[in-house]
């Protein structure tokens, strides 16, 4: 759905960013996303809506929603840095899947994407800990459901709520000079 060059855009603009030592913050995350899928006229910018009220979830949000004549998605954004960050990394990577079950749980067939750029603190963790997350941080695709969910922390569960099983497949993946890494996936219910 998203073209390798809007996506190689997205890149740059986000090693510019990191470049700059300017104050990172996932909506800065959000907006060098939209401005490299506009700059390659993937969609308007006023068929973009922010913070959508989700459909099924109560006083729940959707980061994004884009609906155009060539595409209708739902994405959600993550920025996991270390920088000000007590948060335990279980928390973070419950966090992370909590935004796949809010995905997954909506209806209809329009196209759900997780964008997640970290830091070298939660990059490391997920190979680190190879044995709960390979599946998901060394494959290209796979399933989120009970069975994996059975080897994570109860940290995790308790921050990730409730399965929705799903198939969460790497649409683009790529690791930056700076230790950071970006990853799009695309969410499917199963």
């Amino acid at each position: 759905m998203f073209q390798d060059e809007s996506l190689k855009l997205f890149q740059k603009y986000l090693e510019d960013r990191l470049e700059t030592n300017i104050h990172l913050t996932e909506d800065s995350v959000r907006y060098s996303f939209f401005s490299a899928l506009t700059a390659q006229n993937a969609f308007e910018q006023h068929e973009i809506t922010l913070e959508l009220p989700h459909p099924q979830i109560k006083n729940a949000e959707i980061d994004t929603y884009i609906k155009s004549k060539n595409i209708e998605a739902f994405l959600e954004f993550k920025y996991h840095r270390k920088s000000n960050s007590t948060s335990p990394k279980p928390q973070k990577a419950g966090s992370l899947f909590k935004d796949f079950i809010r995905l997954s749980s909506l209806n209809g067939s329009a196209k759900k994407y997780v964008v997640y750029f970290t830091d070298s603190e939660m990059a490391t963790y997920f190979h680190k800990h190879n044995s709960q997350y390979s599946d998901f941080w060394s494959k290209q695709s796979f399933e989120f459901d009970d069975i994996f969910l059975s080897k994570t922390t109860s940290t995790f569960k308790k921050v990730c709520g409730n399965v929705v099983d799903c198939k969460i497949q790497t649409v683009f993946s790529s690791c930056l000079a700076t230790g950071h890494e970006i990853r799009v996936y695309c969410v499917t219910a199963i």
